[in-house]
């Protein structure tokens, strides 16, 4: 388990890029796939690894099985190959293997590429980058997010220690979509379910941490999801909680 203090000396670490290899796919729920990517390379996460790291996949066009090496040292503007933003949802040291949990919806390129991903297929790499920077000394934290940040959760969740305290609210289409969690710390899941409601339009994050009963004490707020969803939640967290901008962290993953 990484510690608090490991994570702020994680964070400083710099990124890599790499090729590395599809090593299995697996449905985990009906919307959400596991790729898991493997490579010698992926070895220097050992010392780099920080819960609910994010990562750059630099996925070919549909049909190419490879990329040609220089490309992937090229900045995203200039490169090829589609480039998206996904989560480690587990590093496995010993095999030098992550697992990347890709939220299937609609065509986007990301969906597609899982959809079709094969063993053997290589994709490019570039991270870790942090987002995830532990607890800040904080007495409770809050983490929030729909399916595109549940990868996120579900890692920053289980690797926190008994002695924490987290209460996560967590957005998905039924409860098909839920994941079993391996917690360790006192930690409350809400599962929220929007049913019919299209993603786009859902405003359950916010209602929930509306109607939070907010402990007492400094905390730390973590939010993920669609965009326009979490700038509303940012504006509740900042206005009206008047919680200081340096205890959240959220980010528009989708739009």
């Amino acid at each position: 388990m990484v510690t608090q203090e490991e994570i702020q000396v994680r964070a400083k670490t710099p990124m890599f890029r790499s090729i590395v290899n599809v090593v299995r796919v697996v449905d985990i729920t009906p919307h959400m796939r596991r790729v898991t990517l493997g490579g010698e390379s992926l070895h220097l996460l050992a010392d780099r690894h920080v819960p609910g790291d994010a990562i750059k996949l630099y996925i070919p066009e549909a049909g190419s099985k490879a990329l040609v090496p220089q490309y992937i040292m090229l900045p995203s503007r200039k490169n090829p190959f589609k480039v998206r933003a996904y989560t480690i949802r587990n590093f496995h040291p010993a095999t030098a293997e992550i697992d990347v949990d890709v939220f299937l919806h609609g065509d986007t390129v990301g969906s597609v590429w899982a959809r079709t991903a094969r063993a053997g297929d290589q994709v490019g790499f570039i991270g870790p980058r942090h987002d995830y920077k532990g607890d800040q000394g904080a007495s409770w934290q809050v983490l929030a997010g729909d399916e595109s940040a549940l990868p996120a959760i579900a890692a920053i969740l289980e690797s926190l220690p008994e002695t924490s305290r987290a209460y996560a609210f967590i957005e998905v289409t039924d409860p098909s979509d839920e994941v079993p969690l391996n917690l360790k710390a006192q930690a409350a899941v809400q599962w929220l379910h929007r049913g019919d409601v299209p993603a786009k339009q859902s405003r359950l994050l916010e209602q929930a941490l509306r109607s939070f009963a907010w402990p007492d004490g400094s905390g730390y707020v973590w939010a993920a999801g669609e965009q326009h969803a979490i700038k509303a939640i940012r504006r509740y967290l900042l206005d009206e909680r008047q919680l200081p901008k340096h205890s959240i962290v959220t980010m528009g993953y989708w739009s």
